[in-house]
């Protein structure tokens, strides 16, 4: 393994080219990761004289906290919760929710919804907009399919198994970038993040159900 920090103006999911004792390879960004961030490189076992460059497998940094404890965190994680209702300069009013499911064994599955309501301007197609993802319980990275196409990821930077932090990316088709930070509790969940031209959004959730 070797250590590489991702350079400037590579986004998650991009190439870019390093040197290695076998020569210069290519490798992917892996999502949730961003330009600055440090990560880990497999070395291929073999290295062949003249051979052209290659994909690697990339690893993100051993977490600074115990994997038991997201674990442990993710079980209590089943059930609704509902968002104080957001305006959006002034005018778009959105309404979210969102549930968390065990599918069985340590997978976990997402589902969320907005209505939104507006003057007219409104930027999600029908006035609604949703999301839904799956994650097992020990991944550091776990992303959320945005309904207009978009994406959202949160790469998780601390747990101490009752509360769990992260980095927020991702990107909206019609409104630009997606970047921010997350902090839930078991009943509580708070997204802090600028949106493309929407600026600068708080969602505040609160559990008003566990799952039996």
């Amino acid at each position: 393994m070797i250590q590489v920090t991702i350079p400037a103006g590579v986004q998650e999911g991009a190439q870019f080219q390093v040197n290695t004792p076998s020569g210069p390879t290519i490798v992917n960004c892996p999502p949730g990761c961003k330009p600055g961030d440090t990560i880990a490189v497999e070395m291929p076992t073999v290295a062949v004289a003249g051979a052209p460059m290659v994909s690697l497998v990339m690893a993100r940094e051993p977490p600074d906290f115990d994997m038991a404890a997201l674990v442990a965190f993710t079980k209590k994680l089943p059930g609704e919760f509902v968002g104080a209702p957001v305006t959006i300069k002034g005018c778009i009013k959105l309404n979210p929710s969102y549930s968390v499911r065990n599918m069985g064994g340590d997978r976990y599955r997402l589902e969320g919804k907005s209505g939104a309501s507006c003057c007219g301007c409104c930027p999600f197609p029908g006035g609604r907009v949703s999301w839904q993802g799956e994650w097992e319980a020990t991944d550091l990275t776990r992303r959320w399919a945005i309904s207009n196409g978009g994406h959202q990821t949160i790469t998780i930077t601390k747990c101490d198994g009752t509360f769990l932090a992260g980095d927020v990316t991702g990107n909206d088709p019609q409104q630009g970038p997606i970047k921010g930070t997350q902090v839930m509790t078991v009943n509580t969940s708070t997204m802090k993040m600028v949106i493309g031209k929407m600026g600068e959004l708080t969602f505040d959730f609160k559990r008003v159900a566990t799952a039996g």
